[in-house]
Protein backbone atom coordinates (compact mmCIF):
# COMPACT_ATOMS: atom_id res chain seq x y z
CA UNK A 1 0.00 0.00 0.00
CA UNK A 2 1.75 3.53 -1.12
CA UNK A 3 1.30 6.64 1.38
CA UNK A 4 1.22 10.08 -0.21
CA UNK A 5 4.09 12.10 -0.40
CA UNK A 6 4.00 15.49 2.46
CA UNK A 7 5.91 17.92 1.27
CA UNK A 8 5.08 19.89 3.46
CA UNK A 9 6.50 18.20 6.09
CA UNK A 10 9.97 18.62 5.39
CA UNK A 11 12.24 20.93 6.36
CA UNK A 12 15.87 21.66 4.89
CA UNK A 13 19.15 23.40 5.44
CA UNK A 14 22.09 23.92 3.49
CA UNK A 15 25.81 26.01 3.58
CA UNK A 16 28.91 26.14 1.37
CA UNK A 17 31.76 27.92 1.85
CA UNK A 18 35.55 27.92 -0.13
CA UNK A 19 37.50 27.56 2.86
CA UNK A 20 41.02 28.95 4.19
CA UNK A 21 43.04 27.61 1.74
CA UNK A 22 41.62 26.92 -1.53
CA UNK A 23 40.80 30.26 -4.06
CA UNK A 24 37.28 29.12 -5.29
CA UNK A 25 34.56 26.90 -4.12
CA UNK A 26 34.54 23.36 -6.41
CA UNK A 27 31.95 21.76 -4.45
CA UNK A 28 28.14 21.63 -6.05
CA UNK A 29 25.03 21.27 -3.74
CA UNK A 30 21.34 20.86 -4.36
CA UNK A 31 18.34 21.45 -1.89
CA UNK A 32 15.09 20.98 -3.25
CA UNK A 33 11.42 19.96 -2.00
CA UNK A 34 10.24 18.72 -5.73
CA UNK A 35 7.00 19.59 -6.66
CA UNK A 36 5.05 16.39 -7.03
CA UNK A 37 2.91 17.38 -10.22
CA UNK A 38 6.76 17.34 -11.66
CA UNK A 39 7.89 14.75 -9.78
CA UNK A 40 7.56 11.15 -11.60
CA UNK A 41 9.40 9.57 -8.42
CA UNK A 42 6.78 10.69 -5.77
CA UNK A 43 9.80 12.33 -3.72
CA UNK A 44 9.55 14.91 -1.07
CA UNK A 45 13.05 16.17 -0.97
CA UNK A 46 16.07 15.57 -2.61
CA UNK A 47 19.61 16.59 -1.20
CA UNK A 48 22.94 16.08 -2.94
CA UNK A 49 26.55 17.38 -2.70
CA UNK A 50 29.55 16.82 -5.47
CA UNK A 51 32.90 17.60 -4.66
CA UNK A 52 34.70 17.98 -8.30
CA UNK A 53 38.36 16.85 -8.77
CA UNK A 54 40.48 18.34 -11.59
CA UNK A 55 41.61 21.87 -10.68
CA UNK A 56 41.96 24.53 -12.56
CA UNK A 57 38.30 25.11 -12.62
CA UNK A 58 37.37 21.76 -14.02
CA UNK A 59 36.10 20.27 -10.86
CA UNK A 60 34.09 22.96 -10.65
CA UNK A 61 32.59 22.22 -14.39
CA UNK A 62 32.39 18.80 -13.19
CA UNK A 63 30.13 19.31 -10.33
CA UNK A 64 27.85 21.50 -11.23
CA UNK A 65 26.73 19.14 -14.66
CA UNK A 66 26.36 16.04 -11.42
CA UNK A 67 23.80 19.21 -9.42
CA UNK A 68 22.31 19.88 -12.38
CA UNK A 69 21.47 16.77 -13.56
CA UNK A 70 20.38 15.98 -10.18
CA UNK A 71 17.56 18.42 -10.13
CA UNK A 72 16.89 17.88 -14.03
CA UNK A 73 15.70 13.99 -12.81
CA UNK A 74 14.16 14.76 -9.58
CA UNK A 75 12.62 18.28 -9.50
CA UNK A 76 12.31 18.51 -13.37
CA UNK A 77 11.28 22.20 -14.84
CA UNK A 78 8.26 20.70 -16.74
CA UNK A 79 5.72 18.21 -15.44
CA UNK A 80 5.30 14.46 -16.12
CA UNK A 81 2.36 12.26 -17.24
CA UNK A 82 2.70 9.72 -14.77
CA UNK A 83 4.28 9.21 -11.03
CA UNK A 84 5.76 5.47 -10.48
CA UNK A 85 3.96 5.04 -7.29
CA UNK A 86 6.38 1.74 -6.67
CA UNK A 87 7.98 2.00 -3.52
CA UNK A 88 11.85 1.48 -5.65
CA UNK A 89 11.08 3.45 -7.98
CA UNK A 90 13.32 6.38 -6.18
CA UNK A 91 16.01 3.44 -6.32
CA UNK A 92 15.67 3.48 -10.34
CA UNK A 93 15.73 7.74 -10.41
CA UNK A 94 19.41 7.20 -8.30
CA UNK A 95 20.74 5.19 -10.84
CA UNK A 96 19.51 7.14 -13.72
CA UNK A 97 20.65 10.54 -12.09
CA UNK A 98 23.80 8.82 -11.62
CA UNK A 99 24.27 7.14 -14.67
CA UNK A 100 23.19 10.64 -16.41
CA UNK A 101 25.70 12.81 -14.48
CA UNK A 102 28.79 10.38 -15.68
CA UNK A 103 28.01 9.84 -19.23
CA UNK A 104 27.84 14.02 -19.38
CA UNK A 105 30.62 15.00 -17.26
CA UNK A 106 32.56 12.01 -19.33
CA UNK A 107 31.71 13.24 -22.35
CA UNK A 108 32.44 16.58 -21.37
CA UNK A 109 35.93 15.63 -20.15
CA UNK A 110 36.80 13.78 -23.67
CA UNK A 111 35.91 16.96 -25.98
CA UNK A 112 37.22 19.50 -24.02
CA UNK A 113 40.91 19.98 -23.22
CA UNK A 114 40.53 22.12 -20.76
CA UNK A 115 38.58 19.82 -18.45
CA UNK A 116 40.39 16.46 -19.16
CA UNK A 117 40.93 14.18 -16.24
CA UNK A 118 37.99 16.10 -14.26
CA UNK A 119 35.44 14.23 -12.04
CA UNK A 120 33.59 14.90 -8.87
CA UNK A 121 31.85 12.53 -6.14
CA UNK A 122 28.01 12.58 -5.88
CA UNK A 123 26.33 11.47 -3.20
CA UNK A 124 22.34 11.87 -3.30
CA UNK A 125 19.84 11.40 -0.58
CA UNK A 126 15.69 11.00 -1.11
CA UNK A 127 12.68 11.41 1.20
CA UNK A 128 10.28 9.29 0.46
CA UNK A 129 7.52 7.91 2.42
CA UNK A 130 8.91 8.07 5.31
CA UNK A 131 12.55 6.55 4.63
CA UNK A 132 15.56 7.87 3.07
CA UNK A 133 16.72 6.52 -0.34
CA UNK A 134 20.85 6.71 -1.07
CA UNK A 135 22.84 6.82 -4.07
CA UNK A 136 26.41 7.36 -3.37
CA UNK A 137 29.65 7.52 -5.82
CA UNK A 138 33.01 8.87 -4.39
CA UNK A 139 33.88 10.03 -0.50
CA UNK A 140 31.46 12.83 0.36
CA UNK A 141 29.43 11.38 3.16
CA UNK A 142 26.04 10.67 3.94
CA UNK A 143 25.05 10.23 7.63
CA UNK A 144 21.76 9.56 9.70
CA UNK A 145 21.64 11.49 12.74
CA UNK A 146 19.86 11.02 16.16
CA UNK A 147 19.78 12.64 19.45
CA UNK A 148 21.32 9.87 20.76
CA UNK A 149 23.92 9.07 17.68
CA UNK A 150 25.27 9.87 14.69
CA UNK A 151 25.87 6.89 11.89
CA UNK A 152 27.58 7.15 8.27
CA UNK A 153 25.02 5.50 5.96
CA UNK A 154 27.66 5.91 2.95
CA UNK A 155 30.66 3.92 2.29
CA UNK A 156 33.96 5.98 1.17
CA UNK A 157 35.02 4.57 -2.02
CA UNK A 158 38.90 5.55 -0.92
CA UNK A 159 42.07 3.65 -1.23
CA UNK A 160 42.46 3.66 2.54
CA UNK A 161 38.91 2.65 3.38
CA UNK A 162 38.96 -0.01 1.30
CA UNK A 163 42.02 -1.14 3.25
CA UNK A 164 40.57 -0.64 6.77
CA UNK A 165 37.54 -2.90 5.87
CA UNK A 166 39.88 -5.27 4.31
CA UNK A 167 42.00 -4.90 7.65
CA UNK A 168 45.13 -3.90 6.26
CA UNK A 169 44.84 -0.74 7.99
CA UNK A 170 43.68 0.88 10.99
CA UNK A 171 41.11 3.77 11.22
CA UNK A 172 43.90 5.78 12.96
CA UNK A 173 46.63 4.55 10.42
CA UNK A 174 44.46 5.61 7.68
CA UNK A 175 43.55 8.71 8.67
CA UNK A 176 47.30 9.66 8.91
CA UNK A 177 47.66 8.01 5.63
CA UNK A 178 49.15 10.37 2.44
CA UNK A 179 46.74 8.27 0.25
CA UNK A 180 43.86 8.86 2.53
CA UNK A 181 42.12 11.27 0.07
CA UNK A 182 43.03 9.29 -3.40
CA UNK A 183 39.26 7.67 -4.59
CA UNK A 184 38.82 4.97 -6.63
CA UNK A 185 35.14 5.56 -7.51
CA UNK A 186 34.12 9.01 -8.99
CA UNK A 187 31.74 10.65 -11.63
CA UNK A 188 32.82 11.05 -15.00
CA UNK A 189 36.26 9.43 -14.79
CA UNK A 190 34.96 6.47 -16.76
CA UNK A 191 32.48 5.65 -19.53
CA UNK A 192 30.20 3.65 -16.54
CA UNK A 193 30.30 4.19 -12.82
CA UNK A 194 28.27 1.74 -10.52
CA UNK A 195 26.61 3.62 -6.98
CA UNK A 196 26.01 2.38 -4.11
CA UNK A 197 22.23 2.20 -3.64
CA UNK A 198 20.70 1.59 -0.14
CA UNK A 199 17.96 2.95 2.36
CA UNK A 200 16.01 3.06 5.60
CA UNK A 201 14.54 4.08 8.07
CA UNK A 202 13.35 7.79 9.13
CA UNK A 203 13.65 7.96 12.99
CA UNK A 204 10.85 10.20 14.38
CA UNK A 205 14.08 12.96 15.12
CA UNK A 206 16.18 11.49 12.35
CA UNK A 207 18.03 13.98 10.33
CA UNK A 208 19.88 13.07 6.94
CA UNK A 209 22.99 14.87 6.29
CA UNK A 210 25.20 15.06 3.08
CA UNK A 211 28.54 16.72 3.19
CA UNK A 212 31.65 16.57 1.39
CA UNK A 213 34.92 16.39 2.67
CA UNK A 214 36.07 19.97 3.99
CA UNK A 215 33.40 19.74 6.74
CA UNK A 216 34.54 15.76 8.06
CA UNK A 217 37.71 16.26 7.85
CA UNK A 218 37.96 19.49 10.54
CA UNK A 219 35.01 18.57 12.28
CA UNK A 220 34.49 15.03 14.88
CA UNK A 221 31.62 13.40 13.40
CA UNK A 222 30.10 13.52 17.38
CA UNK A 223 30.28 17.56 17.03
CA UNK A 224 28.15 17.41 13.65
CA UNK A 225 25.35 15.30 15.66
CA UNK A 226 25.71 17.68 18.48
CA UNK A 227 25.29 21.05 16.71
CA UNK A 228 22.43 19.53 14.18
CA UNK A 229 20.06 18.44 17.31
CA UNK A 230 21.23 21.46 19.29
CA UNK A 231 20.38 24.09 16.78
CA UNK A 232 16.76 25.94 16.14
CA UNK A 233 16.78 25.05 12.76
CA UNK A 234 18.50 22.98 9.93
CA UNK A 235 19.97 26.06 8.14
CA UNK A 236 21.25 27.83 11.17
CA UNK A 237 22.76 24.33 11.86
CA UNK A 238 24.68 23.82 8.66
CA UNK A 239 26.19 27.28 8.41
CA UNK A 240 27.39 26.40 11.88
CA UNK A 241 29.15 23.86 10.68
CA UNK A 242 30.79 25.39 7.86
CA UNK A 243 31.85 27.92 10.52
CA UNK A 244 33.54 25.56 12.76
CA UNK A 245 35.36 23.41 9.89
CA UNK A 246 36.96 27.27 8.92
CA UNK A 247 37.72 27.79 12.51
CA UNK A 248 39.62 24.14 12.44
CA UNK A 249 41.63 25.15 9.30
CA UNK A 250 39.13 24.81 6.41
CA UNK A 251 41.63 22.99 4.50
CA UNK A 252 39.39 22.23 1.92
CA UNK A 253 35.74 23.36 0.22
CA UNK A 254 33.10 22.68 3.03
CA UNK A 255 29.53 22.18 1.69
CA UNK A 256 26.88 20.98 4.16
CA UNK A 257 23.25 19.93 3.30
CA UNK A 258 20.62 18.47 6.04
CA UNK A 259 17.04 17.13 5.85
CA UNK A 260 14.40 16.18 7.97
CA UNK A 261 10.59 15.60 8.54
CA UNK A 262 8.88 17.96 10.58
CA UNK A 263 5.30 18.38 12.17
CA UNK A 264 3.25 20.14 9.53
CA UNK A 265 3.01 22.96 11.65
CA UNK A 266 6.58 23.97 11.14
CA UNK A 267 6.79 22.66 7.63
CA UNK A 268 7.53 26.27 6.53
CA UNK A 269 11.02 25.66 7.34
CA UNK A 270 11.47 24.15 4.20
CA UNK A 271 9.74 26.90 1.95
CA UNK A 272 12.71 29.18 3.27
CA UNK A 273 15.37 26.85 2.28
CA UNK A 274 13.69 26.74 -1.25
CA UNK A 275 15.00 24.39 -4.28
CA UNK A 276 17.81 24.83 -5.72
CA UNK A 277 20.70 23.46 -7.12
CA UNK A 278 23.83 25.65 -6.37
CA UNK A 279 27.22 25.39 -7.32
CA UNK A 280 27.91 27.29 -3.49
CA UNK A 281 30.79 29.92 -3.07
CA UNK A 282 30.26 32.02 -0.20
CA UNK A 283 27.10 31.04 2.34
CA UNK A 284 25.17 34.20 2.37
CA UNK A 285 25.43 34.62 -2.10
CA UNK A 286 24.81 31.47 -3.74
CA UNK A 287 24.18 31.50 -7.23
CA UNK A 288 21.95 28.99 -8.73
CA UNK A 289 23.63 26.09 -10.61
Amino acid sequence: MSIEPQPDRVELGSASHRGQVRDHNEDSLVAAVPDLGRNPYGVEAVIAVADGIGGHLAGEVASRLAAETVMEVFAPREGTKRRLRLLSAPRWGLRKAVSLANARVYERSEREAASRQMGTTLTIVLLHQGRYVLGHVGDSRAYLITESAIKQVSEDHTWVAAQVREGVLTEEEAAQSPFRNQIVRSIGVTKRVRPDVTSGEMPPDGIVLVCSDGLTDMVPDETIGEVLHGSRDLQTACAQLVDLANENGGHDNITVVAARYVEPESGAASEEAGSRAEEADEPEEADPA
